[in-house]
C-alpha cells in the first residue's frame, strides 16, 4: 500500500502535489526541486524528482565536496585506477571498431553522437527514434568571484551553499512553462550557490568568496540572461523571495 501511495504521488504533476502541501514556502521549495527535471510542473511524473531529491535531502541534507566538484572526479579515478582501470583522454572515438575489447560499455554522449558512434549495431527502427531525439531546456550560467559573501537580506541562505531565488510558486511554473515553450521567461527563477560560506577552500584561501547562479532557457538559446539573473538576485523584496535549502549544505569528501 505504501508503494502504492509513493507511485501515485510520483507518478502525479508537481502543480498538483504543490497543492497538498501547507504554506507558500512549502510549495515553492517543492517546485524548485521538481523543476530539475527541466519540464513543465504540470506535466505527468514532474513531481517524480521533487520526492526524489528531497527525500534525502530531508535526512541528511546534499552535501557539497571539499575543495569543489573536482575531488569527487578524482576519488572516482582513484577508485578506477586502484581497480586496474585505465583513464585515456584525448582520443575522440567516432566509430564503434575504435573501441577496445569489452565485456560492457558505457556511454556519455548525446543521444546523436552515440547514434554515430553505433552505426548498424542499432536496429534501423531505434535508429530512426534515436535520430528524432528532442533534447530538453538548457541553462545559462554566471560565475561570481566576489570580495566578500552576498550580504542576504535574511539569514537562512548563509547556513546553506545551496539557494532558490523566487518569489513564489508561480514564478517558478510560469518560468518553466516559457521555456518549454521555447521561449525566455520574463523572470527567470534562480538555482544559485555559495559555496564559500562552507568551504573557503573553493576560493583556493585568496580571502574572497565564489558564488554562481543559473537559469533554464530553450534548447539551442543563445540569449545572455545574465542581467536579468543579477536583477533578481538584487530585488528590493528579496527578503520574501528567496527560498533556502536550509536543509542542504553539509560538507563531505
Amino acid at each position: 500500500a505504501l508503494a502504492g501511495a509513493l507511485g501515485l504521488r510520483v507518478a502525479a504533476q508537481a502543480s498538483a502535489g504543490g497543492r497538498l502541501l501547507r504554506g507558500e514556502d512549502a510549495r515553492a521549495l517543492f517546485a524548485g526541486v521538481a523543476a530539475h527535471a527541466m519540464i513543465p510542473l504540470s506535466a505527468a511524473a514532474s513531481s517524480g524528482p521533487g520526492l526524489l531529491l528531497l527525500a534525502p535531502a530531508s535526512v541528511t541534507g546534499w552535501p557539497i565536496a571539499v575543495g569543489g566538484s573536482q575531488s569527487i572526479a578524482d576519488a572516482l579515478a582513484s577508485c578506477l585506477i586502484a581497480a586496474g582501470g585505465e583513464i585515456v583522454t584525448g582520443r575522440p572515438i567516432t566509430r564503434f571498431d575504435e573501441l577496445p575489447s569489452a565485456p560492457q560499455y558505457y556511454f556519455d554522449t548525446s543521444v546523436h553522437s552515440l547514434v554515430d558512434i553505433l552505426g548498424d549495431r542499432l536496429a534501423p527502427q531505434a535508429r530512426r527514434r534515436y535520430r528524432r531525439w528532442r533534447y530538453g531546456p538548457g541553462v545559462c550560467k554566471i560565475d561570481f568571484l566576489l570580495a566578500e559573501p552576498i550580504p542576504w537580506p535574511m539569514s537562512a541562505p548563509t547556513r546553506t551553499a545551496t539557494v532558490h531565488v523566487a518569489q513564489d510558486y508561480r514564478q517558478i511554473a510560469d518560468a518553466e512553462s516559457a521555456v518549454a515553450r521555447g521561449e525566455h521567461p520574463r523572470r527567470p527563477w534562480l538555482l544559485a550557490g555559495e559555496p564559500t560560506r562552507l568551504d573557503p577552500s573553493r576560493a583556493g584561501n585568496t580571502g574572497r568568496h565564489v558564488a554562481w547562479a543559473y537559469c533554464h532557457v530553450p534548447n539551442g538559446s543563445t540569449a545572455d540572461m545574465g542581467a536579468a539573473m543579477v536583477d533578481e538576485l538584487e530585488r528590493r523584496d528579496l527578503r520574501r523571495a528567496v527560498v533556502t535549502l536550509c536543509i542542504g549544505g553539509g560538507m563531505g569528501v
